[in-house]
């Protein structure tokens, strides 16, 4: 079944080069567009797409509002944002609203493809040149009990951890490590209740800190 998708932005020729490049994808539907933030919402309700790339500046109503606008109207459309701003408060206004994924729009085609890929799966989706910003951000109020004990985790927990940190699906870690996406799932819910963290943001602050992953 393909991924519905609605791609708002306030540049024709931009949606239509987007459209153009996701269109080659076998799994991809483009169902409609917006230009501007009302139109957004309403296709948003209308057409019940599966994701929503969304431009964060609109002429109208700004990206993170219409992110929150499609939140409260219960869509169960998953919102990817899409921006050439990488400040660290817009980047977590935006998370805080309800959208599953950030990505700059310098980013290459195919990590857009992964991005989106990422957000229909639930999973959160940051670009990799944004991390150090999220992890800046407010990185000292992470409580100190949750500041690390990896002695707590199985080898196989802090494998699978370092994929996670490292913006990995759960899909695309039970492929590498030949298990089922169900199992890597049971091991991350025990990951998160081991180290007392409980979400993707700052399991990925944890792993870095403890030099787990790099940057």
């Amino acid at each position: 079944m393909s991924v519905k998708i609605l791609l708002v932005d306030d540049h024709e020729l931009i949606r239509q080069g987007i459209r153009a490049l996701l269109e080659r994808h076998p799994g991809f539907e483009i169902i409609g567009e917006a230009g501007d933030g009302r139109s957004a919402v309403q296709q948003a309700i209308e057409l019940k797409p599966d994701v929503i790339v969304l431009d964060i500046e609109l002429p109208d109503i700004d990206g993170i509002e219409v992110t929150r606008q499609i939140v409260d109207n219960n869509s169960p459309a998953k919102i990817l944002a899409l921006s050439i701003h990488s400040e660290r408060g817009i980047v977590s206004k935006t998370f805080a609203c309800g959208a599953l994924g950030y990505i700059l729009k310098d980013s290459a085609l195919e990590e857009l493809i992964k991005a989106i890929e990422t957000v229909v799966s639930e999973e959160k989706y940051l670009s990799p040149s944004l991390i150090d910003v999220v992890l800046n951000d407010h990185e000292a109020n992470i409580p100190s009990t949750r500041k690390a004990d990896t002695s707590k985790l199985t080898p196989r927990e802090l494998e699978i951890l370092k994929f996670i940190a490292e913006g990995y699906s759960s899909k695309e870690i039970a492929f590498t490590l030949n298990l089922s996406a169900k199992t890597v799932d049971a091991h991350r819910h025990t990951i998160m209740s081991k180290l007392d963290i409980h979400n993707i943001a700052d399991l990925t602050r944890f792993a870095v800190r403890e030099r787990l992953v790099d940057l």
